[in-house]
């Protein structure tokens, strides 16, 4: 059975390119905005959530329990909540453009429960 993943981008050929990424492992949802993406999150559990970096504030609002296993994605890595990302180390950051072979290593990791073998 395949693990299910959210992916949240209003950018709609970055939202594509992540899902062709991801298919062949994943169950992939895609939502082009937060408001979309919080109702999939209330409605069902997802074992990897990637995000853009933008939607963060409404997920956090959300108080959505998904955000454990959640990577961001923002193409501003010096920006204010991205620096926070660093600070704190709460959540994956993933700078966009990044290297296909790191996010799916990265994702496989956040997928995976602990002590489990991550799918690469």
């Amino acid at each position: 059975m395949l693990k299910r993943m959210l992916i949240i981008d209003g950018d709609t050929p970055t939202r594509l390119l992540l899902a062709k990424l991801f298919h062949a492992d994943y169950h992939v949802t895609l939502a082009p905005d937060v408001l979309l993406g919080r109702r999939l999150l209330d409605r069902g559990a997802f074992d990897v959530v990637l995000c853009d970096l933008g939607a963060r504030a409404a997920l956090d609002a959300a108080g959505a329990a998904q955000l454990a296993r959640v990577v961001y994605l923002t193409d501003d890595p010096w920006c204010e909540t991205a620096q926070q990302l660093y600070q704190d180390q709460s959540h994956p950051l993933m700078a966009k453009p990044c290297r296909a072979s790191v996010l799916r290593h990265l994702v496989a990791r956040i997928a995976s429960p602990p002590g489990a073998p991550a799918n690469l």
